[in-house]
């Protein structure tokens, strides 16, 4: 696998840093993806609360839901249901079955693609425009600031399960 964080043309200097480091942390997530069974993929260790598909999933989802909160829109149900962006009644992420590592990482692609879509259309002077935040308000500058976090974090636990299932 080629490692590269290339970044497209026209962004800003801080969402090209954004970018870069989405990049670098997608090619982490991938490389501990690679190799993985469906099976691999879908076991829940005791104490834990997620497979690794339902973590993948999830990051992608955060990504499709950021590419459209960041543009001001809602996203479409038909891509609710493909990124499993729902929670069960408990509050807890849906279980993901029947993925492969190819599925995921293919996921995971078109989820970025739609976040680079939204980020080339946002200019410099929209990054302190304050969007719905739960209760609050946030920034477009605060969202772009919690992607990389968000993706580090879920890697790490995809890290960890993936310990735990080949011991």
């Amino acid at each position: 696998m080629k490692l590269d964080t290339a970044v497209p043309a026209g962004l800003d200097g801080f969402m090209a840093g954004v970018v870069s480091d989405l990049a670098f942390g997608t090619q982490q997530l991938k490389r501990h993806l690679n190799g993985l069974t469906p099976e691999q993929l879908t076991v829940v260790p005791t104490g834990l609360s997620n497979s690794i598909a339902t973590i993948a999933v999830h990051v992608a989802g955060a990504e499709v839901h950021f590419a459209h909160g960041l543009a001001g829109k809602k996203v479409p149900d038909e891509l609710r249901a493909a990124f499993f962006m729902d929670r069960a009644e408990n509050g807890d992420l849906q279980t993901i079955l029947g993925e492969s590592v190819e599925s995921l990482v293919d996921k995971l692609d078109r989820a970025r693609a739609m976040l680079l879509e939204t980020l080339i259309s946002i200019q410099h002077t929209d990054l302190d425009e304050e969007l719905p935040f739960g209760k609050d308000t946030a920034t477009r500058r605060f969202y772009l600031s919690l992607l990389p976090y968000h993706l580090a974090s879920h890697t790490g636990q995809i890290q960890m399960v993936k310990k735990l299932i080949s011991r």
